[in-house]
């Protein structure tokens, strides 16, 4: 499944795309904008996006499975 998700970082929140594989540190919201618009031509739905916290790190477990690329 393929999605965008937010985590918390030292210096603020970070954003990341998991393709089903891996996961990709998104530098700039015009890659999410081009990213979300991809994922919406080609599936008819908006892209499933989720906002991690310090009591819900889920994103620990997916990157544990999915290492992050930079």
């Amino acid at each position: 499944m393929q999605c965008i998700y937010k985590k918390p970082l030292g210096t603020g929140v970070g954003m990341y795309y998991f393709n089903g594989v891996d996961t990709v540190h998104i530098q700039n919201n015009d890659t999410a904008v081009i990213l979300r618009r991809i994922y919406k031509a080609n599936n008819g739905k908006d892209m499933p996006e989720f906002t991690w916290t310090s009591a819900e790190p889920w994103h620990i477990r997916l990157e544990a499975v999915a290492p992050n690329r930079k």
